[in-house]
């Protein structure tokens, strides 16, 4: 048989004329369309990858051709496969190869123009995104960043805990300790030259004296990395931002951010979508990465307008939470993840606001969670200021915190925030596992001997049972002040089939059980550390 014609041997794009090609709808960072893609790599078959965080005109497109908005979307040919659990399904089943033959092979060529991937550069890319050029000292002719000279002396110094007047100094080592090593690494012939030199890099805010009374010496002196003065869970105080730098457009600094993220995310991403966080907690990027949220100790949330600072927070928050993976571990159990939520944070503004603060105070404007006995803010805190003054519930489908039950990572603009949560509510409820209506007769057996949806699942005789994402039980009053109240909000926020099958329920008078799915805490991470608070400086 000639290769071309068969699933078996086939292993090169169909002709571009047939369009009968596999096309995959995709975003950034998407664990699941990675899954996808992984396994039709492992089969030899190539894809057209249609990324609608670079080109998001396509997602109209993708919602035409099958009425979903979730990711990936995965097309053979003209014919819609369905998401990455259906192909993964399709798969375990053995039935795939077969509808690979059927609709790529021998079904006839289809030209349909929005299964094409634009001809145009992405969305955006003649706008540079990067992140704020670093402070370098000049060494003997070379530049070296604020990045790579942490990395050096951090190789070759001896940072340990120090005893002076009955006093222990933690994390510290000797100013004539640290002069002999840059003599050795640099090749100074003169200690007064590599003080000179000392004092530049103390100067950029690497380090300083433990109690701030000295310039580098060359003496019997205590100094601490900046890294090493914080506690690690306050995320971007590893480095500061000096008043001589210049302060960053915040939108500037968090997009520029998000790209270098997403670029770690994609080099260190295991074949099951994974992110391998050890590994990138070791590339020179992280560091980098690390030292620019910095930039964040200079961002005024309180003088953005309230769209703007609730698109600004949702990413910044999703951001966070990937960055505290890498640096400070993932916590496990009910107590881990609330040791976490609070004490994980950035310095914004000269303000520490941690997870707990962003998503509480300011996204839902000072608002308690039930695991916690009053507000994020009291009475006088000037971080009331930035508190979004009219909440919008459906940041509860914006916000990921790191869990695979969570939402997907998805960018929020100042300009469309709202379209845009409308549009991530739509998808939200897409999920069976966050939406799903169960009427009477349909848990009974079949005819077949087999058993129809929500079999065994106690319902009374009569009985209405509507299945919930957790979220909207621990957020319920952010919805509804009862269960009759959050279903009515939520007709109005899903689409489709189950904004019929909901509606018709709430109209047939008929009681409603609402249940809970389990959320499922596991993380798309792997080789992390475990989140130990008491390790964390506290």
């Amino acid at each position: 048989m000639e290769k071309g014609n068969s699933a078996d041997d086939w292993s090169s794009p169909v002709s571009a004329q047939t369009n009968n090609r596999i096309v995959v709808f995709s975003i950034h960072g998407c664990p699941h369309c990675a899954r996808a893609k992984s396994l039709l790599k492992s089969k030899n078959w190539p894809f057209e990858e249609i990324n609608i965080s670079d080109y998001p005109q396509k997602r109209n497109d993708m919602v035409a051709l099958c009425d979903r908005l979730t990711v990936p979307q995965i097309f053979f040919g003209a014919f819609h496969v369905g998401g990455n659990a259906e192909l993964q399904e399709l798969e375990k089943a053995g039935k795939l190869q077969g509808v690979f033959q059927k609709e790529l092979i021998d079904a006839p060529p289809h030209n349909d123009s929005r299964l094409q991937k634009p001809e145009g550069p992405p969305e955006g890319s003649n706008v540079p995104v990067s992140l704020p050029e670093e402070p370098s000292v000049d060494i003997k002719g070379t530049q070296y960043t604020y990045s790579a000279l942490y990395r050096e002396l951090r190789g070759i110094l001896d940072v340990k805990d120090r005893w002076y007047n009955l006093r222990t100094y933690k994390n510290c080592f000797v100013g004539q300790d640290f002069v002999t090593a840059i003599m050795e690494r640099f090749g100074f012939a003169d200690r007064g030259d590599a003080v000179i030199t000392g004092q530049k890099i103390l100067d950029t805010g690497l380090f300083h004296h433990v109690v701030k009374d000295h310039t580098l010496k060359d003496e019997y002196l205590f100094y601490r990395f900046q890294s090493d003065e914080e506690s690690p869970a306050l995320l971007n105080k590893r480095a500061l931002w000096p008043s001589s730098r210049e302060v960053p457009d915040p939108w500037v600094l968090l997009k520029g951010l998000k790209k270098a993220l997403n670029k770690l995310q994609s080099r260190h991403q295991m074949e099951d979508g994974s992110f391998n966080v050890k590994a990138a907690a070791g590339d020179e990027e992280w560091t980098v990465f690390v030292h620019a949220t910095a930039g964040f100790q200079k961002t005024d949330l309180g003088s953005m307008g309230e769209d703007e600072r609730l698109a600004f927070v949702i990413n910044l928050y999703n951001l966070a939470v990937i960055h505290a993976f890498v640096a400070v571990g993932v916590p496990f159990g009910n107590a881990g993840r609330y040791q976490f939520f609070d004490a994980v944070a950035y310095e914004i503004g000269g303000h520490r606001f941690s997870l707990n603060d962003l998503e509480n105070g300011v996204l839902r404007n000072n608002t308690k969670t039930p695991l916690h006995l009053s507000r994020p803010f009291s009475s006088g805190d000037k971080r009331l200021s930035a508190c979004i003054t009219e909440p919008d519930c459906r940041i509860h489908f914006a916000l990921n915190c790191g869990a695979k039950s969570c939402p997907p990572v998805k960018s929020f603009s100042k300009e469309a925030v709202r379209e845009e949560l409308r549009v991530a509510a739509l998808a939200f409820f897409e999920d069976d596992a966050n939406l799903d209506v169960s009427f009477p007769g349909e848990d009974e057996e079949t005819e077949g001997g087999g058993k129809g949806k929500g079999k065994g699942n106690g319902r009374k005789q009569g009985e209405i049972i509507v299945t919930l994402s957790k979220i909207l039980g621990w957020f319920s009053a952010d919805f509804g002040k009862d269960d009759t109240a959050v279903l009515k909000k939520v007709v109005s926020l899903c689409g489709g089939k189950k904004k019929e099958r909901l509606q018709t329920a709430l109209d047939s008078g008929a009681k409603i059980e609402v249940r809970h799915s389990p959320y499922d805490w596991d993380a798309h991470v792997v080789n992390a550390k475990e989140f130990k608070f008491a390790f964390m400086g506290h």
